[in-house]
């Protein structure tokens, strides 16, 4: 289950915008390989890395994941880089806990997804999509 946070919920639903992105561009007669790691690891930087001293502690605070951290990971060359690379662990442990982001992991993990995989992926994306604008994350 995702905690509410901003950059939480807008994290999760940039990734899915991607990845609709990336699977709306497989036609009919073809197959692609979907970097899922790629993906999710370009938006959690894109989340983390403008943000404030602020809004990265909320994220630590509110995702209580920080002891999960892979400690290797953490920038101790300054406060902030502390924090912001934090708040990215926590982030990412976030996201890859939650359910649904585990079975998109399961299907598109450097596989390649035919085009009938694609219809039945897209809308499952699209019925979370519209679950979490009516605030109803499972």
């Amino acid at each position: 289950m995702i905690h509410f946070n901003e950059t939480v919920n807008s994290c999760y639903e940039s990734i899915l915008d991607s990845i609709q992105y990336e699977l709306r561009g497989i036609d009919k007669n073809e197959s692609k390989e979907i970097y899922f790691h790629d993906i999710v690891s370009q938006e959690v930087d894109n989340s983390i890395s403008y943000q404030t001293r602020s809004e990265n502690m909320k994220v630590i605070d509110d995702t209580n994941n920080e002891e999960y951290a892979d400690e290797g990971l953490i920038d101790n060359s300054s406060l902030d880089r502390m924090i912001q690379t934090m708040a990215y662990c926590c982030l990412e442990q976030e996201l890859f806990n939650d359910d649904f982001m585990q079975e998109l992991q399961t299907k598109l993990n450097n596989e390649t997804i035919l085009y009938e995989q694609v219809q039945d992926l897209l809308i499952k994306i699209i019925g979370k999509q519209r679950r979490i604008k009516k605030g109803n994350w499972d």
